[in-house]
């Protein structure tokens, strides 16, 4: 039987002192893998999943663990912030196992289409888009022996160059594809948890319940999934709940799909059948925070809603308006409000750095942020990802070792380096202007009260922090202490 194994790459490697940090952050599991090892197990192969950078493994553990499972292919999902991981993981398993198809999917990749750069024929094939039936189908003409040019949504190697077969149709009835192979990742779900405080009690798990986002960010790439809004009925969504819940033991589920909140009819049909059905499980999700009316939010708080995190990016109405961010700030103020009153805690999303950033705009961003009820805000450097319109002119003056380096998600890519300067200290700024309110200070403390299993993993974190810095000190202490030879 042919042997896959399906590898979401290592994020950034965690060491020394910074290794504690896995202990309290975001560690969910791939969907995506999830969904593609379903579709290729119904089909009839042998399926093997790793989802490193969940797990936290290292390039070393990954191939150690492709060593022993010795596929017949391997497929890797690709993101632009880990693709200098990606190209390294590839080349080392093409070394050591030269006999073995690598095809690799996921964003970046269905962003860049034939433009990818295949150093030394890295890459065997390259699917685009959404990968269930596109995999599945190369996979059986690679078996067969037929020809996979006939295969929709491809790219093939012909001597230095990608050819590409055309492209497939979306997947119109989600509710076709099987039940996400959670069995298959390793240990799941007791080692795969959201930050801390995001959750009232594990275990947790991811769902998506949705496909394609009908709104037009600058700063998004809509590659795989498209602008096309396509959902799964609340009754196969149930479905997929029952299952975590009866199987698994699930008593969190996070929905990751870009806004949960899009139709509000089958929003509340959920909510609906959660209440009735009783399950006691918590919800997290994304929302637009403008898309929300009070009885909304009463009818989500009865469901198990906890938590919602909001996309808010900025509070300057001249930077929304250059993000093609068709956002209400006033309206998204009060529903925040509301949401706290009803004990449901809020996550606000910013970006920072977007093309006409400057220090009025950054001022606004403090003042909205402290106006506003959130429990918590996540600010991310803005980077021209491939499939937005900034790409391109990055990539052109970028060599292309330091291109990938750069393009992590922890840099800013601007190419003045006064300004990236400035955008770090912004950066700071924003951050303190928030986290050191007393108000949010009380909140964590009385996070700290009421969630046992957060606390736990924080102190793990304190405790592990200080192993490591005692261990740093005494390394550095015998150092000095040598004597000379």
């Amino acid at each position: 039987m042919t042997r896959i194994f399906l590898l979401n790459p290592p994020a950034l490697e965690l060491t020394g002192l910074f290794r504690p940090v896995r202990q309290i952050m975001n560690a969910l599991p791939s969907l995506g893998i999830c969904s593609l090892g379903a579709c290729l197990r119904q089909a009839g192969f042998e399926v093997i999943l790793l989802d490193a950078a969940a797990l936290g493994d290292s390039e070393e553990e990954c191939l150690a663990k492709l060593q022993g499972a010795q596929p017949d292919i391997v497929g890797m999902t690709t993101y632009s912030v880990a693709m200098a991981r990606v190209y390294r993981l590839a080349a080392r398993i093409t070394k050591r196992h030269r006999e073995s198809t690598i095809i690799v999917g996921g964003p970046h990749v269905s962003a860049i289409g034939t433009g990818l750069d295949n150093p030394g024929d890295l890459f065997d094939f390259v699917v685009r888009g959404e990968g269930e039936l596109t995999l599945t189908e190369l996979v059986q003409a690679l078996v067969d022996g037929s020809d996979y040019r006939n295969v929709p949504g491809i790219l093939f190697r012909s001597g230095s160059n990608w050819i590409e077969t055309g492209p497939r149709k979306q997947i119109e009835d989600l509710d076709a594809l099987p039940l996400p192979a959670w069995d298959l990742l390793p240990d799941f779900p007791d080692r795969y948890r959201p930050p801390v405080f995001s959750y009232p009690r594990g275990p947790s798990a991811p769902l998506i319940t949705s496909r394609g986002c009908p709104f037009q960010c600058g700063f998004c790439d809509h590659s795989v999934f498209g602008y096309r809004y396509r959902s799964h009925s609340v009754d196969r969504i149930m479905d997929m709940i029952c299952h975590l819940r009866q199987h698994f033991g699930v008593n969190h589920i996070l929905f990751v799909d870009d806004h949960l909140s899009v139709q509000r009819s089958r929003l509340h049909e959920l909510c609906r059948q959660l209440i009735e059905r009783d399950l006691g499980i918590s919800w997290t999700a994304d929302v637009r925070a403008d898309s929300l009316t009070v009885d909304d939010l009463q009818l989500m708080k009865r469901a198990g809603c906890v938590r919602l995190n909001c996309g808010l990016e900025t509070g300057s109405l001249e930077l929304l308006g250059a993000m093609h961010k068709k956002l209400d700030l006033e309206q998204a103020r009060q529903t925040l409000a509301q949401a706290r009153i009803l004990g449901i805690q809020t996550k606000g999303l910013f970006l920072l750095g977007y093309p006409g950033e400057n220090e009025q705009t950054v001022r606004e961003t403090i003042q909205f942020i402290g106006s506003t009820d959130l429990t918590e805000i996540n600010l991310s450097r803005f980077a021209p990802y491939p499939g937005t319109s900034f790409y391109e002119t990055f990539r052109a003056d970028q060599a292309e070792i330091q291109f990938w380096e750069k393009l992590d998600g922890l840099h800013f890519c601007d190419a003045n380096p006064q300004r990236v300067a400035w955008l770090e200290q912004a950066y700071r700024r924003i951050l303190h202007a928030f986290y050191h309110r007393p108000i949010i200070i009380n909140s964590y403390l009385r996070l700290l009260i009421r969630m046992p299993e957060s606390r736990a993993r924080l102190l793990r974190f304190l405790r592990d922090s200080l192993l490591e810095l005692l261990k740093k000190g005494w390394v550095s202490l015998r150092g000095r202490t040598r004597p000379a030879t």
